[in-house]
């Protein structure tokens, strides 16, 4: 996949970027907090502060931000995680932060 596509992929009317944008601003102020290397608990469902529905469209429903993730990472390779919703713990794979560096140039997002 070019990264051009990316700037325009959406999955089932979500688009890719902002949540993609959103996991790496996550982990970045996890780190500049703790120091730790961890990743932060992003989960797919709402009603909770640390879930990736903030860079979904108003109105995404649960079988939709769940299966919109499962396609981010078992179709497309841009992250990893637990897609049940038990962890939470979504993170950004090697092709995901090589989107993320072109579209953050002054950000290194190669611990992911």
């Amino acid at each position: 996949m070019k990264y051009e596509d990316m700037e325009t992929l959406e999955i089932g009317g979500v688009p890719v970027l902002p949540i993609l944008r959103l996991i790496a601003s996550e982990r970045l102020k996890h780190q500049e907090s703790d120091g730790s290397d961890g990743a932060p608990w992003l989960h797919w469902f709402d009603g909770v502060t640390w879930t990736v529905r903030q860079a979904m469209p108003k109105g995404t429903t649960d079988l939709r931000a769940r299966a919109v993730m499962k396609v981010m990472d078992k179709k497309y390779g841009l992250i990893t995680g637990c897609h049940c919703g038990c962890r939470g713990d979504y993170e950004i794979t090697e092709l995901g932060a090589d989107i993320m560096s072109r579209d953050y140039p002054g950000i290194d997002v190669s611990g992911y």
